[in-house]
């Protein structure tokens, strides 16, 4: 089925519409438009919405977690899931360690 240019680019702004309504309600900001010159302000403000939102996740698996019986704990769910919240945890300590600034 073949679109034509109109309806590729409602598809793409309903898109980013609904990003930009997730985005919000999880209480980020809208998604910046992509710019063609290195910008490292905006690269680091994007490295500190990965860590607050990794770190969010993390909380609420931890939660989860916490909140199970041991013999689920020791299930291949609970080990998933843990190995799930390591992922996690690695993704936030790593967009943390990030250091965006305009090199010399």
């Amino acid at each position: 089925m073949a679109q034509t240019a109109a309806a590729r680019q409602k598809a793409y702004r309903d898109r980013r519409r609904e990003i930009n309504r997730f985005r919000a309600d999880v209480g980020f900001g809208p998604v910046p438009p992509v710019r063609t010159a290195p910008n490292f302000k905006r690269w680091r403000q994007l490295s500190e919405t990965i860590t607050a939102a990794a770190q969010a996740i993390a909380d609420e698996l931890t939660s989860y977690y916490d909140e199970r019986s041991e013999g689920w704990r020791d299930s291949s769910r609970g080990y998933h899931l843990a190995a799930q919240l390591e992922l996690v945890e690695s993704i936030r300590d790593q967009a943390d360690e990030l250091a965006w600034e305009y090199p010399d």
